[in-house]
């Protein structure tokens, strides 16, 4: 079992600050109807990053999903229509920034393995004794 990396802690810890913006965007604004969508896409979001869900995927594709979901956060407030509420945007860029920067960058690492051999070439053979 592969432990956490700083990047999926601070994934997690995004994730739920995500799921606790949300709630608080429901309750400070309950009359606002176009910032009703903002918190839904905030909170699917924010379970989309939650590490319990998937333990199947290895590191390279969680930091693909990261990458993707911080586009989606980033294109969101366009395609859904709450671009014009001006809190909701900059909160929503800024999740996007924190989780992209540095989930793109762990992707883009070339990983080198842990368990490499080195042998010189006079080392080929081993002695019996």
């Amino acid at each position: 079992m592969e432990h956490p990396t700083l990047n999926d802690r601070m994934a997690q810890l995004l994730a739920t600050s995500m799921l606790a913006t949300s709630a608080a965007f429901v309750l400070l604004f309950p009359d606002m109807e176009k910032l009703v969508v903002s918190p839904a896409n905030f909170a699917l979001c924010g379970l989309a990053l939650l590490p319990g869900r998937a333990p199947s995927l290895n590191a390279e594709a969680r930091r693909w999903e990261q990458v993707v979901i911080a586009t989606w956060l980033v294109t969101s407030p366009w395609v859904l229509g709450f671009e014009h509420v001006a809190m909701s945007l900059w909160i929503t860029v800024a999740c996007a920034v924190l989780l992209f920067l540095p989930a793109a960058w762990m992707a883009s690492r070339q990983e080198v393995p842990r368990h490499v051999e080195v042998r010189s070439p006079r080392s080929q053979w081993r002695r019996p004794f």
